[in-house]
């Protein structure tokens, strides 16, 4: 593997992981602010 390569998916391969970590905490913030409960009656799935 040469070092040019190396370096340019080094950096492809953490904002990747970057942005996988933002939209989880993202999805955690929303969860949180808005409550599990409304996500879930939005989505359409039947409350119990």
């Amino acid at each position: 593997m040469n070092p040019e390569f190396a370096g340019r998916f080094r950096t492809v391969a953490q904002t990747a992981l970057r942005i996988a970590a933002g939209l989880a905490y993202f999805s955690h913030g929303a969860q949180k602010l808005l409550g599990s409960e409304a996500l879930v009656q939005r989505a359409g799935a039947p409350s119990s």
